[in-house]
């Protein structure tokens, strides 16, 4: 007898500008299930909540941890608050997939990682750019071995975000928020 695979509930915390591609992604697997989302603003959650018809929402992410019932929690916030609610899933026993950047500072992104390992929860980063056309083009040329045997490679992605994209948001481009650690060396 085939045993039917559970279905993941997902959880969301934060309901901005990005928080919909996670509700599609979501919604589009038959093996995910968009359980309840929680946002500090009680118009936006609730707007949420009716558009991707989830019955249980929040304006306080940690009540949301009292349902049992989520696996993994989306976190879809300002960067600057990844690291405490990464760990807070983490403490919950819930799994994580974050956007991106993981953390703000090298030493939250140690304390997150440490609060994953430690209780026994997954830790995922949200990547974009390995789903684009010209990513994909590019496994599938290394996997059917038309370069040959790959000894190194190297590889460099410059984005730009226009003045918009950092007045979309008030936290976006600011030190509290946005900042990313400075390299060593």
């Amino acid at each position: 007898m085939i045993k039917k695979k559970k279905k993941l509930n997902f959880a969301i915390i934060g309901c901005g500008k990005v928080m919909p591609k996670h509700a599609e992604a979501i919604k589009s697997c038959e093996d995910a299930e968009l359980y309840a989302i929680s946002d500090i603003v009680e118009e936006n959650v609730k707007n949420m909540a009716k558009k991707y018809n989830v019955e249980r929402y929040f304006t306080d992410y940690k009540k949301m941890f009292e349902l049992k019932e989520i696996d993994v929690v989306c976190i879809c916030t300002p960067s600057g608050l990844h690291a405490e609610m990464t760990i807070d899933c983490a403490r919950a026993g819930k799994h994580v997939l974050c956007e991106k950047p993981l953390a703000i500072k090298k030493e939250q992104l140690n304390s997150m990682i440490k609060a994953c390992e430690e209780n026994g929860v997954k830790l995922g980063a949200v990547f974009k750019n390995r789903t684009f056309s010209g990513a994909r083009e590019a496994k599938r040329i290394l996997e059917e071995g038309r370069l040959g045997k790959i000894y190194i490679a190297d590889g460099y992605c410059k984005e730009y975000m226009s003045p918009e994209y950092y007045k979309s948001a008030d936290w976006r481009g600011t030190w509290a928020m946005d900042q990313c650690w400075e390299s060593e060396g």
